[in-house]
């Protein structure tokens, strides 16, 4: 008798403990399940109108944005963001993209926020590689007015296959103070030292020259 009684107390406590533990187990799960339903909302203050209303409550969220003029331009003022970081804002939402057009058409009290410059991204659907995508901005860059040219002053203002001109060297090795087209074959820097950085060239005409120190090389520039 007391053998079937301490059975049936045994039993009674594990199935206690196995309530216990899926009680447990249901509300570990719902927590997991709000942080993750949290998660998945990235920005809540921009975008709330996508967030569920439930949800919205729980994280006193509101619907209210901010008015574009009054507020967002004043942040955007404040914060002296550099046009990389509004074009990355500019690409997360509708409101940041609204703020851009308003400063597009640059009506504003704030003359420290300047209209976006024109600007492109790689992949593009209309060229196939950079190399193409290159090309067709130098060309854009050609037939700009204003051209000049200018000697470059570092060796960051170089590239490998940039256009550039470069002074001529005659037949009996002078060189000339005559600059050609040419463009960047090589850069030359075996002692990470920019003063000693030199070009390997190749004129229009085919011809090479090794070694091109920078105060011989041109830059093509816009004048404003």
């Amino acid at each position: 008798m007391n053998s079937n009684g301490n059975h049936s107390q045994q039993g009674e406590t594990k199935q206690s403990t196995a309530q216990t533990t899926t009680t447990s187990t249901t509300q570990a799960t719902t927590k997991n399940l709000s942080i993750t339903a949290l998660q998945q909302h990235p920005s809540f203050f921009v975008q709330s109108e996508r967030i569920p209303k439930d949800l919205r409550d729980q994280t006193l969220c509101s619907n209210l944005r901010g008015n574009l003029e009054k507020h967002w331009l004043m942040i955007y003022a404040y914060l002296d963001l550099s046009f990389a970081d509004r074009l990355k804002l500019r690409w997360m939402c509708r409101l940041f993209h609204k703020v851009e057009k308003i400063l597009t058409v640059n009506k504003h009290r704030y003359v420290t926020l300047m209209p976006m410059p024109k600007y492109t991204y790689f992949p593009h659907p209309n060229y196939v590689s950079l190399n193409e995508l290159f090309d067709e901005l130098n060309e854009m860059h050609a037939a700009l007015p204003y051209i000049v040219w200018e000697v470059c002053t570092a060796p960051e203002m170089l590239s490998g296959g940039k256009v550039v001109r470069a002074r001529f060297v005659n037949s009996s090795g002078r060189t000339l103070n005559k600059f050609v087209p040419a463009k960047i074959n090589q850069i030359n820097n075996d002692d990470n030292d920019d003063n000693k950085t030199t070009f390997d060239i190749v004129y229009d005409d085919g011809d090479t020259r090794k070694n091109v120190p920078l105060n011989e090389i041109q830059r093509r520039t816009v004048s404003v």
